[in-house]
C-alpha cells in the first residue's frame, strides 16, 4: 500500500485527499478509488459507503479520513464528519485544514463559539495564505454580523438551593427551596453593524420558587450603546435602564452608563476593559438603604487553546447607599469589593462542554455597623464559590446545561456567615 498524497485538490470543504497511484491495488484500495470516482460524480451516498468498507477493510489514512468527512459533511451527517476530522487532525501536515473543516461543521450546527476557536486556530497557525485568509473571513462573519442581524437567547429550568440568600443585605436564611427561572436576551444594530453602529439590547430574568414567594425576583434591563472601532480596540458607550420586583412588589429601578473596550489585535489574549456607573432609585420605603450608586470597573483577559478556553477577571466595587439607620442601630449597606476569577471552558466530548469557574471576593464595608448593645463593627466578608456546568448540544438552537454552583461566606457577623449549594439543570437556545 503506497501512502497517501499530501497534494489537496482544493482548500473548501468538498476537497478530496488522493492516494499516491493505485497499481494493482488491495480491495481497500480498490474501495477507496471507487469512493473517489463515486465522489466525483455527486454520489456522496456511495462515495460514504465505499470509504467505510475500505476503512473496515483495514486501510486507516489521513486521505481516506478526510475523505469521510467531507462525504458525511455533504449528507448533514455532522457528528461523523467532525469525528473524522478530529482523526485527521492527529497529523501535523492536515491539522489546521481539519481544523478549518472542524470550523465549518461548527458553523453548521450552531455553534458559533467552537466555531470560532477552530477559525482563529486556522489563522493564527496555519502556513498556507488561502487558508489563513479563508480563516479570517470566517472569523469576520462571525465577529460582524450583518447591519440587520440580531442574536437572541432563551433558557427556562428547575433547581434546589439549600440555602437561600436574601436579596437585600446578602445574609444566609437557613432556608431551602425549589425553584424555576426563566431568562431572554436580545441584542442587534439599530443602525451600522453591532462593533461599528448604533445598537439595542434587552434582558428579562425570573426567579419563582415553591414556598418562600418573598424571594421571588423579576427584572428587566434595556439599553442603547454606540460602538465604534478605535485604534486597535472597538469601543462602546452606552446607557441602560432596569427595573425588578420582589414578590411582586416594586422593588429598585436603576440607569447606568456604561463603556467598555475590547482589543481587536490579533494575539493569544482577548482583553476587554469595561466601567459601568449604576445610580439605583427604591421604589418602596422598605428598601431605602438600596438607594444610592455603584461604580464597577472590570478587567477581562481570554484565552483561547484548540478546543479549550481560560478566562480569567478582576473586578472592583465601590458602593455609596443610604444605608439603614434606626433609632439605635446603624447598619452599612455600602461595601468595596475586590473579585479574583479564573475560568476553563474545555470540549471533553462531542457535543459535550464542560465549564468550570473558582471565584474570590473581598468586601469590606465603608462604615461601621452599630449594633443593638451599642457595640461597633466593621463588617468584613470573604466569600470563596466554585461552579460547574456541564452541557450537551442537542442540535443547532438548543441545549441543556445541569449546574451545581457551591459558595461559602466567611464573615465577621454570624448572620452573614454560610455556606450554600445550588443545583439546576437548563434548557437553552441560542438564534
Amino acid at each position: 500500500m503506497k501512502r497517501p498524497s499530501r497534494s489537496i485538490r482544493a482548500i473548501l470543504l468538498g476537497a478530496l485527499l488522493v492516494l499516491g497511484g493505485v497499481l494493482n491495488a488491495a480491495p481497500p484500495e480498490e474501495r477507496f478509488e471507487r469512493g473517489l470516482a463515486a465522489f466525483r460524480a455527486g454520489d456522496f451516498g456511495a462515495a460514504c459507503r465505499s470509504f467505510e468498507e475500505a476503512r473496515r477493510g483495514g486501510l486507516d489514512t489521513p486521505a481516506l479520513d478526510y475523505n469521510l468527512g467531507v462525504c458525511h459533511y455533504r449528507l448533514s451527517n455532522y457528528r461523523q464528519a467532525r469525528e473524522a476530522f478530529e482523526r485527521v487532525a492527529v497529523h501535523p501536515p492536515l491539522k489546521t485544514l481539519a481544523h478549518y473543516n472542524l470550523g465549518l461543521v461548527a458553523l453548521d450546527v450552531g455553534d458559533r463559539s467552537a466555531a470560532d476557536r477552530w477559525f482563529s486556530l486556522v489563522s493564527r497557525n496555519s502556513s498556507d495564505p488561502r487558508l489563513q485568509t479563508l480563516a479570517k473571513s470566517q472569523l469576520e462573519s462571525l465577529r460582524n454580523p450583518p447591519a440587520d442581524s440580531w442574536i437572541a437567547a432563551v433558557s427556562v429550568g428547575s433547581g434546589y438551593d439549600d440555602n437561600l440568600v436574601d436579596p437585600i443585605d446578602k445574609a444566609g436564611t437557613s432556608t431551602s427551596d425549589w425553584f424555576l427561572e426563566a431568562y431572554a436576551f436580545a441584542l442587534g444594530p439599530l443602525r451600522g453593524t453591532i462593533k461599528d453602529g448604533v445598537k439595542a439590547d434587552a434582558t428579562v430574568f425570573a426567579t419563582r420558587y415553591q414556598d418562600i414567594s418573598a424571594y421571588d425576583l423579576t427584572f428587566w434591563q434595556g439599553g442603547v450603546a454606540v460602538a465604534r472601532p478605535l485604534t486597535g480596540w472597538d469601543t462602546e458607550a452606552g446607557v441602560q435602564l432596569e427595573q425588578s420586583t420582589l414578590n411582586d412588589d416594586d422593588y429598585l429601578r436603576g440607569v447606568s452608563a456604561v463603556f467598555t473596550g475590547d482589543s481587536a489585535l490579533e494575539g493569544p489574549w482577548q482583553v476587554r476593559l469595561r466601567y459601568r456607573h449604576n445610580r439605583f432609585d427604591a421604589l418602596s420605603s422598605r428598601y431605602d438603604q438600596l438607594e444610592g450608586s455603584r461604580d464597577r470597573l472590570e478587567a477581562r483577559g481570554r484565552r483561547q487553546m484548540d478546543d479549550r478556553r481560560l478566562t480569567l477577571l478582576y473586578r472592583f466595587d465601590r458602593n455609596d447607599r443610604n444605608d439603614l439607620r434606626t433609632s439605635t442601630t446603624f447598619t452599612s449597606y455600602s461595601p468595596v469589593r475586590h473579585t479574583f476569577r479564573g475560568g476553563y471552558d474545555a470540549l471533553v466530548a462531542p457535543n459535550w462542554n464542560l465549564q468550570a469557574e473558582l471565584e474570590y471576593r473581598t468586601s469590606r464595608y465603608s462604615d461601621e455597623n452599630v449594633l443593638a448593645d451599642n457595640s461597633t463593627v466593621r463588617r468584613e466578608e470573604d466569600r470563596y464559590r466554585a461552579d460547574f456546568r456541564l452541557s450537551r448540544r442537542l442540535d443547532k438552537t438548543w441545549r441543556i446545561v445541569s449546574r451545581y454552583e457551591f459558595t461559602d461566606n466567611q464573615a465577621n457577623l454570624d448572620r452573614y456567615d454560610y455556606t450554600r449549594n445550588l443545583y439546576a439543570v437548563n434548557l437553552t437556545a441560542a438564534f
